[in-house]
Order: C-alpha cells, then structure tokens, then sequence
C-alpha cells in the first residue's frame, strides 16, 4: 500500500515548481556566458595545465549547457512574451549571442579532444543561431517604435562580435578535419574574422562615445563593459586559428597577423582602465559587491585573454605572451571560483539576493 502524501511534501513539491517557473521565467537573455567563461577556462587549462582541471571544467560547462538549453526551451514555449522583450530591449537584446558564443566555444574545446561529430553539431547550431540573430536583433531594434536612446548601449552590444568571431573559430579549426570543404571553410572563417574586426570598430565607438559623452551612473557600469576587452581578445584568438592554415587564407596572412598584434594591444589597454573604473563604481560610489549573472560576462574575457595569449603567441612566434598568459590565467581561475561561489550563494538566499522559496518540508 503507498502511503499517502504528507501536506508538507505537497507543499515543497509546489514549492519547488512554483521557484523553478519563477526562474525560467526571469532567466537572463546573457545565462550562457557561464559556459563560455568555464568553457574557454577548460581550453586553456588544457593548453597550459592542469589538465585535470581542464577536464572538470570540461564537464561542467557541458552540463551548464545541457541545463540552460532545457531552460530556454521552456521559456521558449511558456514564457515567449519574455523573451520577446529582451529581444526587443537595446540594453539585453544583444546578450542573446551569448548561446551563439557557448555553443562555438564548446565546440571548440571538444574538437581538441577529437570529438568531431559533436564538434560539427555545435557548430552548426551555434552557426545557425547566430545567422537568425544577426539579423532579428537589428532588425527588431531599428524597427521599434520609441527608437534606441543613445544611453542604452552598453558592453553587452559587443557580445555580438564575440558570437561572430566563435563562429570564425570553429570554421577555422574544422579547416584541417574535413579536407574536402577547407576551402569552403577557410573563406568563411576569413570573412567571419573580417566582419568581427569591423563590427568591432563601428561598435567600440559608440560604447566609448557613451562613456565619455554622458553622464555615466555607477549602477550603469555593468560587468559586460569588460566585453571591451574581450571581444578583441576572441578576434586575437581566432586569427590564431586563421594562420594555422594560413596557406589556404584568401587574405595575406601578415594583414591577419599585424591586425591581430594592433588588436591584443587595445584590449590589454583596456584592462587597467576596466580595474579603475570598477574601484570607482564600488569603493568611491560604494555600489554594493555581489553576484549578478552578467558577472560571468567578465569572467569570460580574462580566460579569453589568456587563450588568445598563449595561442597567438604560439601561432605568431610572439613568446612574450605565452609568459602572460600564465599569469592571466590564474587571475582569471579566481574571478571564476570567486562568481560560482556567488552564484550558490544567490541561490541558497545568502549575498543579499532574494532568497528561494522556502522548500523545507512542513510541520
């Protein structure tokens, strides 16, 4: 005979439904940066070492992946009007790209373990996702009705070179894995690159245009500003990739190179001035420390950095990066351990976030 439900477990399992709906339904358009952060930080562990690590970073970026791709397909169906809304928001539509990135990212790490069936999957979902992306956002921003204020942009827009260029990436690495599209692949890859690179230009000039030309609020000054830098340190990235097969580049592979150099130094720039302004918005403004998911969107251009580091200095015979790259990589493990301990700590009703429904059983 089954025993008969107690009221406190109804009330938990209702409990349970109702903090999970709520979450579904507030979930943010940028979630899957945790992928891309703990995703290139495995690529780079695997690179550098510890490999270990490199492989637990591994699994939990696929699993992250996993479980945030049955999340938004449940905000697709029950929660649509939602996300229609952060399409159509100028300061949230562009964090969209961010499963553009995850899944480019993860394809990535997967083929240096060669998985190339999984590899060409991803890519294929990331690169279709970014070609209907590319597209709707724009399209849906100049179309709205009120406009787009000058003031809503921000970092954010910038994650749309970074889903360009992990598409380039992958292209790239697929060159040497499927001989008979390597010319298919390699112009794709090429002219991804070249559209990142100018993206990039049109779009750092209206962000620094914003921040030098109004006034800026500390609450404004999002963890995605730090996009700045890592946006050009994935276009460093990929050009690493590009002249691994740089017989096959319809471009001369100098340009690649020298625009990449140009490139790394502008994003190195950016980081002290990304430091200063965070001291300014938290200890002169005393904006409060705490978790916000669009923290992984900082953590993920320190790993990139180190990536790009290390890997363009490999592929450009530059050995001074590959020393700094061992050192931004350790910085970029800290922040990341330091935003998962936030992110369980948001979750468990600690770091003054609001706390989950109470889910313990009752009386």
């Amino acid at each position: 005979m089954s025993r008969p439900i107690l009221t406190g477990e109804l009330t938990w399992y209702r409990g349970l439904g109702q903090w999970l709906s709520e979450y579904v339904r507030g979930l943010h358009p940028g979630a899957f940066a945790f992928v891309m952060a703990t995703g290139i930080l495995s690529t780079a562990t695997l690179e550098m070492g510890p490999a270990v690590l490199s492989a637990v970073l591994l699994v939990m970026a696929v699993v992250g992946y996993v479980v945030l791709c049955l999340l938004t397909a449940w905000r697709l169906v029950r929660f649509w009007p939602r996300l229609v809304e952060d399409a159509s928001a100028p300061d949230r539509a562009f964090a969209l790209f961010t499963f553009v990135a995850a899944s480019n990212v993860l394809a990535s790490r997967l083929l240096a373990l060669g998985q190339l069936v999984p590899t060409e999957i991803l890519g294929l979902v990331g690169a279709a996702a970014w070609l209907t992306l590319t597209y709707a956002i724009p399209a849906r921003l100049v179309t709205r009705p009120e406009g787009i204020e000058f003031g809503e942009a921000n970092g954010t827009w910038l994650i749309w070179v970074v889903g360009t260029q992990s598409v380039a990436i992958v292209s790239a690495s697929l060159v040497q894995r499927l001989p008979w599209a390597k010319a298919g692949l390699a112009f794709a890859a090429t002219s991804l690159w070249g559209l990142g690179v100018v993206l990039y230009l049109l779009l750092i000039t209206i962000i620094l245009a914003r921040l030098l030309f109004q006034e800026l609020r500390p609450e404004a000054l999002i963890p995605p500003y730090w996009i700045t830098m890592g946006a050009t340190a994935i276009t460093v990235f990929a050009a690493s990739r590009l002249l691994a097969v740089r017989s096959l580049l319809p471009v001369a592979p100098d340009f690649v190179r020298d625009t990449a150099v140009l490139l790394w130094a502008f994003g190195s720039w950016w980081i002290p001035l990304l430091v200063l302004l965070g001291v300014w918005r938290h200890v002169l403004c005393r904006v409060p420390l705490r978790y916000e998911p669009t923290l992984w969107s900082m953590i993920f251009p320190l790993g990139m950095y180190a990536a790009a580091s290390w890997s363009f200095g490999l592929a450009a015979g530059l050995g001074a990066l590959g020393a700094i790259a061992r050192g931004e990589i350790w910085v970029a493990l800290c922040a990341w351990l330091l935003a998962l301990a936030g992110m369980v700590a948001g979750w468990l009703g600690w770091a003054g976030g609001e706390r989950g429904p109470d889910l313990s059983p009752g009386r």
